[in-house]
C-alpha cells in the first residue's frame, strides 16, 4: 500500500504490484464508509485468508477483514457449505439505478456505497498492507504518494547496489 512496498516487488522482479486494499481507502471508491472506515481501523492480525464467502464464487480464497461475522464462524468451527449459520439468506440489497438485487449471507460482493441492510454478512476484503493505511484520500494523491516512496526508496536504498 506504499511505495515501499512497490520497491521491494520490483526489487524482487516484478513489474508492478496490486493496490487494491489502498485504493478502496480513496475518495473515488465506492466502498461503504462503513467498509472505508474497517479498513482504517484494522489491523492485519485481524485479516483471515479463507474461502468463507463463496455464494457466487464458489472455492476462490480471499483475505478478509474479521467481522462478528467470521468470528462467529470460526467459534463454530468454521463448517463449510451448506452448513453455515444463516447459509443463503437474504441479508442486503444492492440498490442502484433501478437494479435491486438481493445479497445472501456469504455472498462475494463486498459493502459498495449502494448496498442496505447487514453489512457485517457481507465480505470486506482486505489485504495484509490494511496496517499501513491511515486516511482516505483522493485516488491521484495516492499514486503521487506511492510513486514519490518508491522513487525514494529506489535512489537511497537499491542505486548504490547496482553500481
Amino acid at each position: 500500500s506504499d511505495g515501499r512496498g512497490l520497491a521491494a516487488a520490483i526489487a524482487l522482479g516484478a513489474d508492478g504490484a496490486v493496490f487494491g486494499t489502498r485504493f478502496l481507502a480513496s475518495r473515488e471508491s465506492s466502498a461503504h464508509p462503513k467498509y472505508k472506515q474497517a479498513v482504517l481501523d484494522e489491523h492485519a492480525s485481524e485479516t483471515l485468508h479463507t474461502k468463507l464467502f463463496d455464494i457466487g464464487l464458489p472455492d476462490a480464497a480471499h483475505r478478509v477483514i474479521r467481522t462478528p461475522l467470521v468470528e462467529a464462524w470460526e467459534r463454530a468451527g468454521s463448517p463449510s457449505a451448506p452448513n453455515r449459520a444463516g447459509e443463503g439468506e437474504t441479508i442486503a440489497h444492492l440498490r442502484r439505478g433501478g437494479l435491486d438485487a438481493p445479497l445472501p449471507r456469504y455472498s462475494v460482493t463486498p459493502p459498495s456505497d449502494s448496498v442496505e441492510g447487514d453489512l457485517g454478512g457481507l465480505p470486506f476484503y482486505a489485504g495484509q498492507s490494511v496496517s499501513l493505511i491511515e486516511t482516505i484520500a483522493p485516488a491521484g494523491d495516492i499514486v503521487r504518494r506511492i510513486a514519490a516512496e518508491a522513487r525514494d526508496v529506489i535512489a537511497s536504498r537499491l542505486a548504490p547496489l547496482a553500481r
